[in-house]
């Protein structure tokens, strides 16, 4: 039998309501995919004396799997986001779709356009989607390497380059133009 499938949750602590929804969900798929997966959260890291940054990112690090939850666009968890999507690392975002004004925080965020979700209601929603869902089948297909490392090997056969014009006419912007 394989290894467990090493997962790491972000979230935000405020509200509370949301934050134990989702410390719930880490118990309960800990529980249920017992072999399968161990989720992790922010909470069990232990950070006290320690610069919780650098004990976050190592989490990233040793995941295969990162959850995060945007239901409120939390700086924070954005960050972490970010930064496991250059990690290379397979994520799975949810999104609390009982708060109305979630779904169109996402949809505005222009960044993550065309990026799916998982949205739920409660900590048994939640579960039951990670397990149909099944987001620790396919770590390998990480947002990484489908956008931008694939755009990589395009970019190195078309020797191409951005340019954007500055909108104060320097002496080094006229030579460029």
């Amino acid at each position: 039998m394989a290894d467990p499938i090493n997962c790491f949750v972000a979230y935000p602590s405020n509200p509370r309501a949301l934050a134990e929804i989702i410390e719930k969900s880490i118990t309960r798929i800990n529980t249920e995919g017992e072999g399968l997966v161990i989720a992790h959260g922010w909470k069990e890291l232990g950070v006290t004396g320690k610069l919780i940054i650098k004990e976050v990112c190592a989490a990233i690090d040793n995941s295969q799997l990162f959850i995060c939850d945007l239901t409120y666009l939390n700086p924070n968890v954005l960050f972490e986001l970010g930064y496991a999507i250059a990690h290379d690392k397979r994520v799975w975002i949810t999104l609390d779709t009982s708060y109305d004004e979630s779904k169109q925080n996402y949809d505005k965020f222009s960044l993550l356009r065309g990026v799916g979700y998982a949205g739920y209601q409660n900590a048994d929603h939640l579960v039951n989607l990670f397990f149909q869902q099944h987001p620790y089948d396919d770590v390998r297909e990480t947002i990484y390497s489908k956008i931008i490392n694939s755009s990589d090997s395009t970019r190195d056969q078309h020797n191409t380059i951005l340019y954007l014009k500055s909108r104060v006419e320097t002496q080094a912007s006229i030579d460029l133009s």
